[in-house]
């Protein structure tokens, strides 16, 4: 992709000089962007996009990768997303009659559907009816817009109006206050009957290679976004100090030797990888999982990112005899706290940026660096940047001598947003979105540049913080 413009600008920051590409501040800022990397995502070009009442949860759904199901852009095409996620189908309805419902009743259509309510979300004044198959799978897509829902045992009515949007105008949980944003919602597996869930995609992700070969993509990728948390993501009161323990967070996997969004390697090395989902199709025999972590007694206070590596390690039970299999074998996880002199020591402890905020509403800007080395060699490399939303590094973590590249020889090139959740109990009825905006991949640095291009296309962002969603309560 051509990284050509018409402007170049001089920045200093932190003391260091920072000579930005040239740029066209006058183009429309996804134009902007891909004038300057290799792949940017502004979502302001997609068509708005939600689940439909869809929510294939797992790798092995072929709805996750229905391109009729993917979003869209604005003149029809597909877009570079090719495998989404949805824990549960959630509809927006109007006001609820003879209510409320009751958890675990069997809600019905009139027309054959039967889904279990699970519970009521009124967000912003909107309300939103979170359900779930009553028989995995044979009931999904079978409510509708403009369907009247009962439920049997409480008799309580409501009509469906629309199923919530994932990419669209977020109001103001968009960055830029402009255009649309990427809207999550993860759920939670530990707390599964009470998180919010289906507001938003659990899973988006996109493929970056040729098609024909693993080793295709990048050997060193730079994954940039700028990422807000609902204000109670991590505690009920949004306190900064308040952060419930999170077990697991799986916030964006950067994976290797893809062939496809949905197949690990070439038919060729199909047969040295054990055949589960999760291998063949999921992440493959190589891949990092950046996470978050933090809370609880042990680290109160305090969330952060941390890397788990997964490298391909030989299956127990080898089938055929004469073949060795392989799959992505994970190893404990790498903290990546700030072990950089020149910044705060939490600076990488994202929640703690903004030194009069909370720990959640505010907009942070992340940059993981990932180089995956060469096989059976400890010479790759992980490194992360935390900006605040004026562009100003808060925090940055290197580490060198990573073994990233263990069996098969190849590139970083599938990137999944999202993945599982597990977090404390005091979370699971507070609001669990997290929103995404302008998305990029390179093969250099993207956070300086970035936020010069956007200075120079807007002026400094404004220092008022976003506000806060108002009217959530949980029925």
């Amino acid at each position: 992709m051509s990284k050509k413009g018409k402007k170049v600008i001089t920045i200093t920051l932190l003391g260091f000089l920072y000579i930005v590409s040239p740029i066209d501040a006058h183009a429309g800022w996804q134009q902007t962007l891909e004038s300057n990397f290799d792949i940017a995502e502004t979502f302001d070009e997609l068509k708005d996009w939600g689940a439909n009442g869809l929510y294939p949860s797992g790798s092995g759904d072929s709805r996750a990768y229905d391109p009729a199901l993917l979003p869209k852009k604005i003149d029809g095409s597909a877009s570079r997303w090719g495998y989404w996620n949805n824990k549960y189908p959630t509809a927006i309805v109007g006001a609820i009659n003879n209510g409320p419902f009751q958890t675990g009743e069997t809600v019905t259509n009139g027309l054959g559907a039967n889904w279990e309510y699970r519970q009521t979300y009124v967000i912003d004044g909107v309300t939103y009816i979170r359900l779930q198959d009553a028989i995995y799978g044979q009931s999904v897509g079978a409510f509708q817009v403009g369907h009247t829902i009962r439920g049997l045992a409480s008799g309580a009515t409501a009509t469906i109006t629309a199923w919530p949007k994932i990419i669209a105008d977020h109001g103001t949980n968009k960055w830029r206050s402009e255009g649309k944003s990427l809207m999550m919602n993860l759920g939670d597996n530990d707390n599964a009957d009470g998180a919010m869930a289906g507001i938003g995609a659990q899973r988006l992700g996109m493929f970056l290679g040729d098609g024909a070969t693993g080793k295709s993509g990048y050997k060193k990728v730079h994954v940039f976004m700028m990422v807000k948390f609902a204000p109670t993501y991590f505690g009920a009161s949004g306190n900064q100090a308040d952060i419930d323990y999170v077990r697991v967070f799986k916030f964006v996997d950067v994976c290797s030797g893809f062939t496809r969004i949905d197949e690990f390697g070439t038919p060729a090395e199909q047969q040295f990888i054990e055949q589960t989902a999760q291998t063949a199709t999921e992440y493959g025999a190589n891949c990092s999982v950046v996470n978050v972590n933090g809370g609880g007694l042990s680290n109160a206070g305090r969330a952060w990112y941390t890397e788990i590596i997964a490298t391909a390690t030989p299956t127990p039970d080898i089938v055929p005899p004469s073949i060795q299999t392989y799959y992505g074998k994970s190893r404990l996880p790498m903290d990546m706290f700030n072990n950089d002199v020149a910044y705060q020591s939490r600076g990488a402890d994202f929640n703690t940026i903004y030194d009069t905020g909370k720990a959640a509403g505010e907009w942070i800007g992340l940059e993981i660096i990932m180089d995956i080395g060469t096989t059976n060699a400890s010479n790759g490399s992980t490194e992360l940047f935390i900006y605040d939303k004026q562009g100003v590094v808060r925090g940055h973590f290197t580490a060198t001598g990573l073994s990233k590249l263990v069996y098969f020889d190849h590139y970083y090139n599938k990137i999944t947003l999202g993945g599982n959740r597990r977090t404390g109990p005091s979370t699971s009825n507070t609001d669990g979105r997290y929103w995404v905006d302008d998305f990029i991949v390179d093969d250099a640095r993207i956070g300086l540049k970035y936020f010069a291009a956007l200075a120079a296309s807007q002026g400094p962002v404004d220092g008022v913080a976003p506000s806060v969603p108002t009217g959530l309560s949980v029925h």
